[in-house]
């Protein structure tokens, strides 16, 4: 899943995964197309194995798993398997305390939410979000997260706080020498 994210978005920030264990050999996929192509098949194979790995303890696979396959839901506006497995990763990341992938699935779950036209239930996931980031030094988090609220606030109408979000992106890539998010 995570060498099939890297094709569908190749400058995507990575999230660290551990090697493949003995004896198991991945897939390889080497084309975008391949790549869409094995995502579609595998989908709810993939969806299943998020809960199952939630459901058994295996709070760090579901949270990578769920991570690897936005790139997949974008492509495919699969919002209702983005929100249900995000809300799974948030679970997770909760579990194993851990900060960014926390703030992975409020920003995950933001945007979702905003892709359905849900504003009111994608602000707080945003906000917190920011917090989750801000607590672990995520520049780039922030950074991202701040670029979503923008376009929540543009979508909105409100384009002076759209304004400030951008700027607050801008900056945090621009502090961390981030090439893609300060284009």
């Amino acid at each position: 899943a995570s060498a099939c994210d890297r094709l569908l978005s190749p400058k995507r920030d990575l999230v660290t995964i551990p090697p493949a264990q003995p004896g198991t050999t991945p897939e390889t996929v080497t084309e975008y197309s391949a790549a869409l192509e094995w995502f579609t098949t595998e989908r709810p194979v993939l969806v299943a194995c998020i809960n199952y790995a939630a459901a058994t303890g295996y709070d760090s696979h579901a949270m990578h798993l769920a991570w690897a396959m936005m790139s997949f839901f974008d492509r495919r506006s699969h919002w209702q398997d983005w929100l249900v497995i995000q809300h799974t990763a948030l679970t997770c990341a909760r579990r194993v305390n851990s900060l960014v992938g926390q703030g992975n699935a409020h920003r995950s779950l933001g945007r979702g939410y905003i892709y359905l036209g849900r504003p009111t239930e994608a602000q707080p996931h945003l906000n917190a979000a920011l917090a989750k980031y801000s607590e672990a030094s995520d520049d780039a988090g922030q950074a991202y997260t701040h670029l979503n609220l923008a376009i929540l606030m543009g979508q909105q109408e409100r384009r002076k706080d759209a304004l400030h979000h951008a700027d607050e992106a801008l900056t945090l890539f621009r502090g961390r020498q981030h090439r893609i998010g300060e284009a």
